[in-house]
């Protein structure tokens, strides 16, 4: 995946330069995982990996987004007892990607 802006990871990095000791110099990571309980999703992490003084790193993640297929989202769901009432599909352009979905636990 392709690395972020400079600029976002010295603000995500903030709460680490403050409270870390010993902190030499940060950078980013960003991972996919395709390999997700729900058919047709994935997550994208975002981990930032602190190097110290003393040449060692810490791992810290930043963020998760996960996204779904509305199709496979709702037949887990089913699966988990909850049924789905309406799915209401909408986004910039015309293209609807993202969608808004009415759940009634059964």
């Amino acid at each position: 995946m392709s690395p972020l802006p400079a600029k976002y990871v010295y603000w995500m990095a903030g709460p680490i330069r403050l409270r870390t000791l010993g902190l030499y110099s940060v950078r980013s990571e960003t991972r996919l995982n395709v390999h997700c309980p729900v058919p047709g999703s994935y997550e994208v992490l975002c981990i930032i990996i602190a190097t110290m003084r003393d040449r060692q790193e810490r791992r810290f993640q930043m963020w998760r987004v996960k996204r779904y297929e509305a199709a496979g989202l709702s037949q887990c769901l089913d699966d988990l007892g909850w049924e789905t009432l309406a799915t209401l599909k909408y986004g910039p352009g015309g293209e609807k990607t993202a969608a808004v979905m009415l759940l009634r636990r059964k």
